[in-house]
């Protein structure tokens, strides 16, 4: 299971946030339909988890990172403002 922390800017409210939450999930979803994974919205955090019984994780987290990097970041790299900090656990 791979955990992503999302911190909120201060200037973005909590409605943006949570929207841009969800945009996020749905990103990472389709990015990973291929790999049997669940993907989970709780407060500010996404959680990655297998699909798989035994939840055994057949991707490791440096591939997550690659390839769910365009669900927070634009094309520059730059992190989309509706989120601060983005801390993978």
């Amino acid at each position: 299971m791979y955990k992503i922390k999302i911190l909120k800017p201060d200037e973005i409210s909590e409605e943006e946030f949570e929207s841009a939450l969800n945009c996020a999930r749905t990103c990472i979803e389709s990015v990973l339909e291929n790999e049997l994974l669940i993907v989970e919205v709780t407060d500010d955090s996404i959680t990655i988890k297998s699909n798989d019984e035994k939840g055994l994780m057949n991707t490791s987290l440096s591939e997550i990172k690659e390839k769910i990097k365009g669900c927070f970041c634009n094309a520059g790299g730059l992190v989309y403002p509706e989120f601060g900090k983005i801390i993978f656990e």
